[in-house]
């Protein structure tokens, strides 16, 4: 009889782990429904949503938010950024855009230096 319950027990364990997985990675309860964009300044979070090209509607927990990052990150506006989960339905991008610091003359247009020296905008 204790073997028969054992059993039972494992079944069960082993049908709620199965449940839980197909729940997080495959169902549409967990889904993207929004991006939500912080830390913009000059940017609008239309242009960070566009460049960011997160897939609404599909599972939160499969989202690759270093694809996200590095997406962001080659606008050349862009200092730092972080994105992140907010469950259950939530991508949210931190972004830190460039500082001007400085401006240089190049090629007879007055552009915009960061700290780092990067030029990123024309002004």
């Amino acid at each position: 009889m204790k073997r028969i319950l054992r059993s039972l027990l494992w079944i069960l364990v082993v049908a709620l782990l199965g449940s839980l997985v197909w729940l997080v990675w495959f169902s549409n309860v967990l889904n993207v429904r929004r991006v939500e964009v912080e830390g913009i300044k000059t940017l609008s979070a239309a242009d960070i949503r566009s460049q960011a090209d997160v897939p609404i509607g599909g599972p939160l927990a499969r989202v690759k938010l270093g694809r996200i990052e590095t997406r962001v990150a080659g606008m050349p506006r862009i200092d730092t950024v972080e994105a992140h989960r907010r469950w259950p339905h939530l991508v949210v991008i931190t972004v830190r855009e460039r500082v001007p610091v400085a401006w240089a003359q190049i090629d007879g247009q007055v552009r915009l230096v960061d700290r780092y020296g990067v030029d990123f905008r024309t002004v």
